[in-house]
């Protein structure tokens, strides 16, 4: 489950992934809020690739990063600009979208969709 879905200048925000078991059970929490590697504000969009790796829309780092299912980072897509969802087909070709960029909150983008193999 993503966390974060708050004003980002709040001193308080959270950003992270927490995971579950099957039955809801809380096992732990990936990442914490920030812009680095491995770092979320506001993780909006959540997939596994045939590979197991975790992709997420990184929405207010306006990125996708890909991590392990432990949450290890591997890499990071900036390309994707303010992800709001995604989706990822059998070939792990990511698709998103991207219904937040305006001239107001991220000059120079538009809202569109993406992808990439």
């Amino acid at each position: 489950m993503a966390e974060s879905h708050t004003n980002v200048e709040d001193p308080s925000l959270v950003g992270r992934i927490s995971v579950f078991d099957k039955n809801g059970k809380f096992l732990r929490h990936i990442g914490k809020t920030g812009a680095g590697p491995g770092e979320f504000r506001t993780p909006h969009g959540l997939a596994f690739d045939s590979q197991g790796r975790l992709i997420v829309a990184d929405r207010h780092n306006h990125r996708v990063q890909v991590l392990t299912k432990d949450g290890k980072f591997i890499a990071e897509y900036p390309e994707f600009s303010r992800g709001s969802g995604l989706a990822i087909d059998k070939n792990d070709t990511i698709y998103v979208a991207d219904s937040e960029s305006t001239a107001r909150v991220h000059p120079g983008w538009l809202r569109a969709f993406a992808s990439a193999a």
